[in-house]
C-alpha cells in the first residue's frame, strides 16, 4: 500500500503521531529517514497548454492546486511545470512540521533564484502524482531540468543544505 494512502486509511491518528514526533524532537527532519537519490521517474504524455506564462510565476512558490483551472487537470499542470526549465517540486503535507520549515526556506530561495520555478504539491490532495514519483515520506524534493528528473531528496536539513543542493543540480 502506498504510504500516503495508508495515512488516509488510518485517519488522523497516524498524522497526529507524525506531527507529535516531528514537533517534539529537533532530530526529525522528515516523517521518514533522510534519503537522497538521483533517479529518473517515469514520464507520461499530456497535452500542454502553452498559452500559460509560467515565467510570471517565478519568485515565489506556486501551489499545484492553483494551476488546475489553467491546465484542466493536476496531471497536465504538473507536466507543464516540470517541462518549464529549472524546477523544484516540494511534495509536502499540511500536518508535517518539517514540511512547514522547508516551505519557509523555499519561499526565501524562490526570491533569490528567479531562474527556478518552485512548485508545491500536497501529497494528501495529489497522491496519484506523489505515488508516480515514488514519494514515500514528506517532505520530498524533486529537482527537474527541462522535464528530466535530476535529483530527489527526502527530509529537510536546513536552508544552507537546501541552497547547496539546488545550486549543485540546477
Amino acid at each position: 500500500m502506498n504510504p500516503i494512502n495508508h495515512i488516509k486509511a488510518v485517519g488522523n491518528s497516524m498524522a497526529l503521531l507524525c506531527v507529535t514526533l516531528c514537533l517534539t524532537s529537533c532530530a526529525f527532519t522528515s516523517c521518514a529517514p533522510v534519503v537522497q537519490q538521483d533517479v529518473q521517474a517515469p514520464q507520461e504524455e499530456y497535452v500542454v497548454n502553452t498559452s500559460v506564462d509560467l515565467s510570471s510565476k517565478l519568485g515565489k512558490p506556486v501551489y499545484l492546486s492553483s494551476l488546475i483551472a489553467e491546465y484542466g487537470s493536476a496531471q497536465a499542470a504538473f507536466a507543464a511545470v516540470i517541462n518549464f526549465g529549472k524546477v523544484v517540486v516540494d511534495f509536502y503535507a499540511d500536518w508535517c512540521g518539517p514540511c512547514r520549515a522547508l516551505g519557509k526556506a523555499l519561499e526565501k530561495l524562490a526570491q533569490e533564484r528567479s531562474d527556478v520555478l518552485f512548485l508545491k504539491v500536497d501529497v494528501d490532495q495529489f497522491d496519484d502524482i506523489a505515488g508516480r514519483y515514488g514519494v514515500r515520506s514528506v517532505p520530498t524534493l524533486i529537482l527537474f531540468k527541462s522535464g528530466s528528473q535530476v535529483h530527489k531528496a527526502t527530509g529537510f536539513n536546513g536552508e544552507t543544505s537546501l541552497r547547496t543542493t539546488i545550486n549543485n543540480h540546477l
